[in-house]
Formats: structure tokens, C-alpha cells, sequence
């Protein structure tokens, strides 16, 4: 199943919706600002990136900034070393997200797929990070919505906001 997880953004490259990709939005929270291009369907409501509505409710995405989270112990507290039923459930990588070092997390459960993406945001703001959260079920719909989320994270990049960038 590993291989089919690192495989996923190379199978992308040939899908139908990642040569037709949708528009360059942008999301306010928290003081920062994330530029992504999203997959065509997918749009923005509230400062949250949405799937499209073709997937019901096979998925759901949740981006969150965090102030006063120094990055390891941020990273430590959320991946839980100690807990060694999670760590044999669950698939780490490193990546970079528009250059800053992130971690993601992807784990299967009841039906359910979990990935979280962990982004060191500290470059920009001292002891801040970001966590994009994807949920999904483990069905057809499920895992190209992942796939989609994985592109789109992949493309993303994350500045401060300046006062035109903030929305009200």
C-alpha cells in the first residue's frame, strides 16, 4: 500500500483533472496567506479549500495556522512517538511545501483514510506551523479526492499576510 501512496502524485501527472487544472486561489488565516492551485471543481469558502461537490461527502479538507508552536515539540506532540500503534499504522514522508521542511502523515482506519500534512512555518513567524488536514473514505471517490489534496498541497506556497491579503 506504500507504493501505491508515493505512487499517487505520479499517477496524478496523468489524470484528466491535473491537465486541466482549475484556478490559483489564495487563503487567509491566522496573519498567513496560502496560494495553491486547485484542482478544477475544487473552489475556497470561509478561508477553507473545498472539494468539489461531485465526491458528496467522500472527503473533506481543513487547513488550520498555528502561533506559539515551536516546531519539534509542535511535530512531537502531533506525531506521538509513544504511541506505537499509530506508528504502525501510519505512513510518514518529508517533503517540502513551497520550500519550507514539512512532514506528512497518511493512516487507514475503519474505512477511513487520514492525512495530515505538518508545515514549518517558522521562516516566516517564529514558533508558528500549519496543519492541512485531509479525511476521506476509502472508496474510488475517496482516494482520487486524496490524490487531488495531495496535488494541491504539492503546488501550495505560504506568506505572510500583507494588509491587502487579509480577509475580513
Amino acid at each position: 500500500m506504500s507504493l501505491l501512496v508515493a505512487a499517487l502524485p505520479l499517477l496524478a501527472a496523468d489524470a484528466p483533472w491535473y491537465r486541466q487544472r482549475g484556478d490559483r486561489v489564495m487563503v487567509s488565516s491566522s496573519g498567513f496567506v496560502l496560494k495553491t492551485t486547485v484542482p478544477r471543481g475544487w473552489s475556497t469558502t470561509e478561508g477553507q479549500v473545498v472539494p468539489p461537490a461531485s465526491f458528496g461527502s467522500a472527503c473533506h479538507v481543513r487547513g488550520e495556522f498555528y502561533r506559539d508552536r515551536e516546531w519539534n515539540h509542535f511535530l512531537s506532540a502531533e506525531l506521538d512517538p509513544e504511541n506505537f500503534v499509530r506508528l504502525s499504522a501510519e505512513h510518514r514522508n518529508l517533503l517540502r511545501i513551497g520550500g519550507r521542511p514539512a512532514v506528512m502523515a497518511r493512516s487507514e482506519s475503519g474505512g477511513a483514510v487520514v492525512v495530515h500534512v505538518y508545515i514549518n512555518t517558522s521562516d516566516l513567524e517564529p514558533n508558528t506551523a500549519a496543519l492541512w488536514t485531509f479525511t476521506g473514505d476509502d472508496s474510488q471517490d475517496g482516494l482520487e479526492c486524496e490524490a487531488q489534496f495531495r496535488a494541491l498541497i504539492a503546488s501550495a506556497s505560504i506568506t505572510l499576510a500583507s494588509s491587502a491579503d487579509r480577509q475580513p
